[in-house]
């Protein structure tokens, strides 16, 4: 166990599964309180349930993340339990698959609501909560796709391409608060998210979707928001900042640049 985290109480939603459920492991093992929020609420306990094994402390909480009054209710249980909050991590998040031209409005709001509504009052409501305290820190999960298109999945990068202008936004409007906020980008690495995402070929490559991802899969898959929140929970980052967890993918399918005013790193996961 470190103690780089010691006694941080951090808040994770879509902590049952993947990015979520390692780096709720990998918070705890620094020291951090966890609570984890998500509406699987069974999976969200069973991870919860491990790490107090592990001598941990936890709670999990069932939160839908597009619902107000629900988040409202999951911050004021993380602060009921351990008096405060430190880290919000905004990470919940869906996906459906369907060509544009086919994409049916019923799934458009849908995942909108959870990766771009619920991105918003998760972070709104957190940041309130800060306030009051005088200062915390906020991360959400954008996505890869939010800086390129990418086919078939037209409603999740929309949204993950909005939540990287409402990290800008909110880190700029919440700086004076002492409340620092910072987007990671991951690519496809997850077990939430795997099944509903295209696969594609690029030239020169047999898989759009390289071997350096399975490194991000299981509980490896929050190292990369570890290493990048314990730096950032001492020295200051640069707000608003993006990292991209690439995988790999910058290796196999080059880009442009990003767009003017974006601060990006591709770091492998």
């Amino acid at each position: 166990m470190g103690t780089r985290l010691q006694g941080r109480v951090t808040a994770i939603t879509g902590g049952a599964l993947g990015i979520g459920r390692a780096t709720a492991f990998a918070f705890a093992a620094e020291g951090a309180l966890v609570a984890l929020g998500d509406v699987e609420h069974d999976g969200a306990e069973a991870v919860a349930s491990e790490i107090k094994a592990q001598g941990g402390r936890a709670i999990a909480v069932r939160v839908d993340v597009g619902d107000a009054g629900q988040v409202q209710t999951f911050v004021d249980e993380v602060v009921a339990a351990f008096g405060r909050l430190d880290v919000m991590f905004a990470n919940a998040g869906i996906a459906h698959s369907a060509p544009f031209l086919e994409h049916p409005e019923a799934q458009w709001h849908r995942v909108l609501r959870v990766n771009l509504t619920g991105v918003f009052l998760c972070c709104q409501i957190a940041a309130r909560q800060m306030v009051k305290q005088g200062g915390g820190r906020i991360i959400t999960t954008a996505s890869i796709n939010g800086f390129r298109g990418v086919e078939n999945l037209v409603g999740y990068n929309a949204a993950k391409a909005g939540v990287i202008e409402l990290t800008r936004t909110m880190a700029v409007e919440l700086a004076q608060h002492s409340i620092t906020v910072n987007a990671i980008a991951p690519l496809r690495s997850t077990r939430g998210s795997r099944g509903a995402f295209p696969r594609q070929r690029a030239a020169g490559a047999s898989s759009a979707f390289p071997g350096p991802l399975r490194r991000a899969r299981g509980r490896g898959a929050g190292r990369p928001l570890s290493r990048l929140r314990r730096r950032e929970l001492h020295h200051r980052p640069h707000p608003g900042r993006g990292r991209r967890l690439s995988g790999g993918w910058a290796l196999v399918r080059r880009a442009g640049p990003p767009a003017e005013g974006v601060a990006t790193d591709e770091t492998p996961a």
